[in-house]
C-alpha cells in the first residue's frame, strides 16, 4: 500500500482537478450555447 501523499503529489492532484473542472465547464458551455462559446473563445 502507498504511504501518505506529500506536498508535490497534492499539488499535482489540485492542478489535475482544476484542469478537469475547467474542461467539463468548457464542454458544458460549448454544448449549451455554441455561438456564445465561440465568441467567448475567439474575441
Amino acid at each position: 500500500m502507498l504511504g501518505k501523499f506529500d506536498a508535490l503529489d497534492r499539488l499535482v492532484q489540485l492542478l489535475l482537478l482544476t484542469a478537469a473542472i475547467g474542461a467539463i465547464a468548457n464542454g458544458g458551455f460549448m454544448l449549451t450555447d455554441p455561438l456564445a462559446w465561440y465568441v467567448f473563445i475567439r474575441p
